[in-house]
Parts: C-alpha cells; sequence; structure tokens
C-alpha cells in the first residue's frame, strides 16, 4: 500500500459505480487511480477527492492502481465561490495533465502547483489575480520544462514584442508570485495580457509539437 499527497487533476466515470481519478502527487508524479464504488449512495470516500482539491490518498498497485483511502486536506473552498479563479485553476490542472506524460516523481513541479492554488485560495482580489495567476503558472512550467526563452531585445524583437510586454515576461519567469503581488506588479503585467498569453500560448504550441 502506498501514501501520498495528490492534488486531483480530473475524474471519469467508469462502469456503473466507479470512477478514475488522475493526481498529480507529491512521491509519485501523474498517476491514475480507480476508486471502486464511489459514486454508490453513501460511499466513504465521496466527496474527498473532487477536483479541485488537496488530498492524502492510500492506493494499492495490480492491473489498475486501486484507492483504499483518502483523507481530505484542502477543498479549497473559496476557489470554489469565484468563477474566474475556478476557471484558472481547471485550465491550470488541464496544462500539468497535458504537459507531464510520465509517472516520475517530481517535487519542483509539485511545489509550484502547490503554491499556485495555495495563493489564489488565500488572496482576496480573486477576479484580478486570477488571470495574473495563470499567466506565472504557465511560465514556470515553460521553464520547468526546459524552454525558458531568452527574454532579450534582440531575440524577441522578430516577435513584435515591445518593452513593456518583454519586461512582464521577465518578471513572470524570474519572480516569485507572492513578490509580484507584494511589489504591486500585478497591474503593469495584466496591461500587457493580450501579448503576454499570445507569447505564452506559442510557447506552450511549441513544446506539444516536440513531444
Amino acid at each position: 500500500m502506498y501514501l501520498t499527497q495528490a492534488i486531483t487533476l480530473w475524474k471519469k466515470n467508469i462502469g456503473e459505480s466507479d470512477r478514475e481519478y488522475c493526481f498529480f502527487t507529491k512521491k509519485f508524479g501523474k498517476i491514475l487511480v480507480i476508486a471502486k464504488g464511489i459514486r454508490k449512495p453513501n460511499a466513504k470516500l465521496q466527496g474527498q477527492i473532487e477536483p479541485p482539491c488537496l488530498t492524502n490518498i492510500n492506493f494499492i498497485t495490480g492491473y489498475n492502481n486501486t484507492l483504499t483511502g483518502a483523507l481530505i486536506k484542502n477543498n479549497f473552498s473559496k476557489i470554489r465561490t469565484s468563477c474566474n479563479a475556478l476557471q484558472t485553476i481547471q485550465h491550470i490542472l488541464k496544462l500539468v495533465d497535458q504537459y507531464i506524460l510520465f509517472p516520475e516523481t517530481d517535487l519542483d513541479l509539485w511545489n509550484i502547483l502547490k503554491q499556485t492554488l495555495d495563493i489564489l485560495e488565500k488572496t482576496k482580489d480573486k477576479d484580478t489575480i486570477s488571470l495574473l495567476i495563470e499567466y506565472w503558472f504557465e511560465a514556470q512550467l515553460i521553464k520547468h520544462l526546459g524552454f525558458k526563452p531568452l527574454l532579450k531585445e534582440t531575440t524577441t524583437n522578430k516577435a513584435n514584442i515591445n518593452k513593456q510586454t518583454l519586461r512582464s515576461l521577465q518578471i513572470l519567469f524570474q519572480e516569485n508570485i507572492n513578490d509580484i503581488i507584494k511589489n504591486g506588479l500585478a497591474e503593469p503585467i495584466l496591461n500587457q495580457k493580450n501579448n503576454i498569453q499570445q507569447y505564452l500560448n506559442q510557447l506552450l504550441c511549441k513544446i506539444i509539437q516536440s513531444y
């Protein structure tokens, strides 16, 4: 039996009463686990692992990984009350699922993902900060995957990136999200949101094409 902290990425109904969950875990990276009977009325694990949430899970291996226990640590209830925050987290969880292909321990990405969820849960101005956090996570994911761009004027001129956008991208790739918010850098970054989103999307597409 294995025990680990897990962040639920997605779920899918299978059979009459079972459900398959995709977790990004602290010890094992991305894994698939079957929760048998979880859709039955009064199932003991019901509500413990619904995305987005942070949970301690127990599972056993075999033909499939099978969930044997779960204890929720944070269901991010405040994120769930904000449409913008929830959309941001759903997008981020989808990115992790899309770009992480194998079940390998990845503590750096685990810490980035957990910090992202914690920050968005705690911040008061979720509608404003949600998009900033989305851009920051995308930048950190790109960097983590080994595709960080040079972000110098000589290398970005061809991409028609102005100085304000360039500076915003440099901050997103280099600075901690807490420092960005604390130092009042959210507004100037979000003023460049269209250019930033376009540039990050181009990088993410290039990564997918390289797989």
